[in-house]
Order: C-alpha cells, then structure tokens, then sequence
C-alpha cells in the first residue's frame, strides 16, 4: 500500500494526504554543513506555510543545530568513498 494513503489508527493524518518529504545529496565539501541547515529550514518552513502546521522558530533553531552537528560527525567520522 503507498504511504499516506490510509491513516494508521491514532494517526492524524488526512486520508489521502501524502507526508511532505524531501531529499537531497550532500557532497562532503566545505559548504555541505550550512547546506543542510538551510535544507533542513526549507524543509520546515514548507511545512509551515504549504500544509499549516505550527512549527516554532525555536524547532527550527533546534533542528538547523542538530542538523549541523549530525553533519559534522558523519564529515568526521566517516571514511572518504573508495
């Protein structure tokens, strides 16, 4: 069954109403930390403005910092593709 086509029970969703989704490709340079913290904003301001949901400034400071630091880590832990 595709997702978001049937509401699970206690779910809140509208019938039919597909979840809002994005993806995107970082390519480990300098600028991909600041890339994803304003994908991520884009992400929740969309969330904000097309579907009306309540999403605080502070949710979105919160998820650019998390964001960023999940970036960081993965730039520094992780080895260079072969």
């Amino acid at each position: 069954m595709p997702v978001g086509t049937e509401a699970d029970e206690g779910d809140h969703c509208v019938p039919g109403d597909l979840p809002i989704r994005a993806g995107f490709t970082l390519d480990g340079g300098d600028g991909c930390i600041a890339d994803a913290r304003h994908h991520a904003a884009v992400f929740l301001e969309r969330a904000r403005t097309d579907r009306h949901l309540p999403v605080s400034d502070r949710a979105v400071d919160v998820t650019r910092l998390v964001v960023s630091e999940l970036v960081t880590n993965a730039r520094k832990y992780t080895p260079a593709p072969s």
